[in-house]
């Protein structure tokens, strides 16, 4: 099931908790994911602004997650295992070590403990770490009817819409040629994405990497349920027809293109499974479309 995670903090013992990041995570049907964790800005007016600077940017990185649970622990343990294809902080996101031992809070929430390099001391090589994670409801972003999700070939990728009809989709860029790698993805009323070209690793580090994020807004209902996302900044790819509400974007730190718009278009029928999506050099794929 496609699912939203927000963390609530991260932990180095024995220091305590903190939370110095807007940190959300979408992940597909199918584990693919894009992590996005931007810095919480501390200036007078900062909390207003969507293009940031690199310098905002703490980590953002896409790929796969499995979980496997503990049979011995009913249901209240499990090993998450994050196979990055895409990561900020190296050129060599396959090399990345990234599981932890996730446990089920009786509020609702998950802990997740397991070992990593602290940026801030990364001479000190892993170093144990918790994390406090809160699930986000999905949902509907349009009152509207809702088009037939098809491939490319016009065949159906669905049975009838569920109510209430969530979408997932997740578009793809692997471009051997220019050592480039792209993932969007949308779950519900967030959209996320990241490109970075390892061909530009010479310039400062970070700078070859571009990530946005947006999410639907509406006068009832926040993106986060209640948990301010700050103030944002409207866009035309709102859905036609959708209730008092639109896209507005996040945050968007880079210069390259992401085809989050085609994550947004998805309730008027402008996108299918496989289809290509080409922009200037680079040639995405649409290679997950569902409702849920």
């Amino acid at each position: 099931m496609p699912h939203i995670s927000k963390r609530e903090w991260i932990k180095w013992p024995p220091e305590p908790e903190r939370e110095p990041t807007n940190t959300l995570v979408l992940t597909s049907d199918t584990g693919k994911f894009v992590d996005i964790r931007v810095f919480k800005r501390d200036t007078p007016g900062g909390a207003g602004e969507v293009v940031l600077p690199l310098s905002c940017l703490d980590w953002a990185f896409a790929g796969t997650a499995t979980t496997k649970l503990d049979p011995d622990a009913g249901g209240k343990r499990a090993t998450g295992t994050w196979n990055h294809c895409i990561d900020s902080r190296t050129d060599s996101p396959e090399d990345v070590k990234d599981t932890g031992e996730i446990l089920s809070m009786p509020d609702g929430t998950s802990l997740e403990r397991g070992k990593m390099v602290n940026p801030n001391r990364p001479a000190a090589g892993e170093v144990p770490y918790e994390e406090l994670w809160k699930d986000v409801l999905a949902h509907p972003v349009a009152e509207l009817p809702l088009a037939r999700l098809e491939d490319v070939n016009g065949n159906s990728v669905t049975e009838a819409p569920p109510v209430p009809a969530r979408i997932c989709i997740v578009i793809e860029l692997k471009d051997e040629h220019d050592r480039a790698r792209g993932m969007v993805v949308r779950v519900g009323q967030f959209v996320q994405g990241i490109l970075k070209l390892t061909s530009l690793s010479d310039r400062e580090p970070g700078a070859s990497t571009t990530v946005e994020g947006w999410a639907w807004s509406d006068r009832s209902t926040s993106a986060t349920e209640g948990e301010g996302a700050g103030r944002a900044v409207s866009t035309k790819a709102s859905v036609t027809g959708a209730s008092k509400g639109g896209w507005q974007r996040q945050l968007r730190i880079g210069d390259y293109w992401l085809p989050c718009g085609f994550a947004m278009g998805v309730e008027e029928g402008k996108v299918r499974l496989g289809q290509k999506i080409v922009y200037v050099e680079f040639e995405w794929e649409v290679v997950e479309l569902l409702y849920f």
